[in-house]
């Protein structure tokens, strides 16, 4: 299988994740043993407790809004056995309260083995929480 399109295959199961509310799927795209997690707003977070972070935004995000998601890649670039891409993720959160769709845009870098593709950094989950237990999404 070439690398780009196994990049390709792992950024729609992301999305396809996403989109299906389902944490465990979303989880399964980062593989076992965790990745680190350096997202904007927070502490940067490794291996298992990055796992056990995203896991509980996700959660959060997931009960409170239905999500889609527009993964836009701008480049991918396959160096030996590693591989990097950036682009912007899209996210249109529509309450499932009611209410009016809230749109966020993220910029994101992903860089890994090609062996196991892990996203290094990972855009942070739109509903994440800072201290003040306002939204961390940018506008």
């Amino acid at each position: 299988m070439d690398d780009v399109y196994r990049i390709n295959l792992a950024k729609t199961e992301f999305r396809e994740a996403y989109q299906e509310g389902d944490v465990d799927r979303l989880l399964k795209v980062f593989g076992g043993g965790g990745f680190t997690d350096m997202s904007d707003g927070g502490p940067s977070k490794y291996g298992e407790e990055a796992t056990a972070r995203m896991r509980d935004d996700a959660a959060r995000l997931f009960s409170e809004y239905t999500v889609k998601l527009n993964v836009i890649v701008i480049n991918i670039v396959v160096l030996k056995d590693c591989a990097y891409d950036y682009g912007w993720h899209e996210f249109i959160l529509r309450p499932k309260c009611g209410g009016e769709p809230v749109r966020k845009r993220h910029r994101y870098f992903c860089v890994g083995s090609l062996a196991h593709f892990i996203f290094h950094q990972q855009p942070r989950c739109p509903g994440r929480t800072q201290r003040k237990r306002q939204p961390l999404v940018s506008e």
